[in-house]
């Protein structure tokens, strides 16, 4: 049996905790007075906050500006007004998406979620469209999604949108080698944890500096020793599951569903570069791991674009797997991709945000044109 702890060594103990805090205090005052230019990742993680099951949703209750735009949630995290209880008479359709859905750098007025809501009461259909998008999100968070809060919610109709994460390799958190359905649920107080650090502006400096030591820039490519990524979020075959299983869980909860295609600007014109082959990524990056400071910087900036590219092509076959099987389950589709095409076969600039280097976001034109495709398709399925 161990001794007790004498009044003496009690005093010394909690002397010394005072101590720590007086300390991490002042470390955290003394951060908040130094100037400090956050990253586009912390920019957007800032928004966010982890989560045990879903890795992350969007801050409630947010009266901020993000990407350009004033952002307000709701106390679910979503963009727009609070859900409420749903009324007699009036259909609920939820979209469910990632940031092109949620409307990343336009307001919300502009998004299609609410030229949907216009375009429907416009027609003579009573009816609330709940934009419950949340930035990068692949179709297995979604799934995730749907069971924890969505199908709370009792919608008439499911807008599912998701694409361009699936084929990402790297998350806002807890990056691995593992897909987003191999990863698995985290502690609570792991997550409350990253949550309580993600506040300090002290450890977002400390943070800052190790990752500008590595050479490496978040702007740029992944995190700070992190090993190059083979895997994507969601592996073809995962992501035709996941589909499956959104109208089949849907079904079982009597709500329709309306699929719809991902469109991905190419980003070879901005890029200047011949496409790459699948694996020039992987032997850029092992280039980079040999470099050092700005070279490093060099390779990783090449690492990233063909990236880019490989995720722009494996978009292309993704949404030709969402045809395959909305055809083969005669699901409704809102193919958006095609409708973003031009006659050359490739997107067109002006439906983009940015398409000098925003590959995936729409413009206010792009959200009219998703608008304008979805809202007869609506009609017809809320009959």
């Amino acid at each position: 049996m161990s001794a007790p702890m004498t009044p003496g060594a009690g005093i010394k103990a909690a002397a010394a905790a005072l101590f720590l805090l007086f300390l991490a205090a002042a470390a955290e005052l003394t951060a908040r007075v130094i100037p400090f230019q956050e990253d586009e990742v912390a920019r957007i993680t800032a928004i966010l906050r982890q989560d045990p099951e879903l890795f992350w949703t969007q801050k409630p209750g947010l009266d901020t500006e993000f990407a350009g735009t004033p952002l307000k949630t709701n106390s679910l995290g979503f963009r727009g007004r609070e859900p409420g209880p749903k009324k007699p008479g009036i259909k609920r359709i939820v979209l469910m998406g990632a940031s092109p859905a949620f409307g990343w750098g336009v307001r919300e007025e502009d998004s299609y979620a609410a030229l949907l809501e216009r375009a429907l009461a416009k027609a003579g259909k009573e009816a609330e469209v709940i934009n419950a998008s949340v930035i990068g999100y692949s179709s297995w968070q979604g799934l995730k999604l749907l069971d924890l809060t969505i199908s709370g919610l009792k919608p008439d109709l499911l807008i599912v949108a998701y694409g361009v994460n699936d084929v990402d390799k790297y998350r806002f958190f807890r990056t691995s080698g593992l897909s987003d359905r191999e990863l698995g649920p985290r502690s609570a107080v792991m997550t409350a944890a990253e949550n309580f650090l993600a506040s300090s502006r002290f450890v977002a400096l400390y943070r800052r500096m190790i990752f500008r030591l590595s050479g490496i820039n978040r702007d740029l490519y992944g995190a700070p020793g992190a090993a190059f990524k083979i895997t994507r979020r969601v592996p073809e075959a995962h992501f035709a599951e996941n589909l499956s299983a959104f109208a089949q869980k849907a079904a079982a909860l009597n709500i329709r569903v309306l699929f719809v295609t991902s469109p991905f600007i190419s980003p070879l014109p901005t890029l200047r570069l011949p496409p790459p082959g699948a694996a020039e990524a992987e032997t850029l990056y092992h280039r980079a791991l040999l470099a050092k400071g700005e070279e490093r910087a060099a390779w990783l900036k090449k690492v990233k674009a063909a990236e880019l590219y490989d995720c722009y092509r494996l978009m292309g076959t993704y949404n030709e797997t969402l045809r395959r099987i909305t055809t083969k389950e005669g699901l409704a589709i809102a193919d958006l991709e095609k409708v973003f095409s031009a006659a050359d076969g490739g997107q067109r600039p002006v439906y983009f945000l940015a398409p000098a280097f925003d590959f995936v976001h729409f413009s206010p034109e792009g959200h009219k044109a998703a608008a304008s495709l979805m809202t007869p398709l609506i009609l017809k399925m809320l009959k």
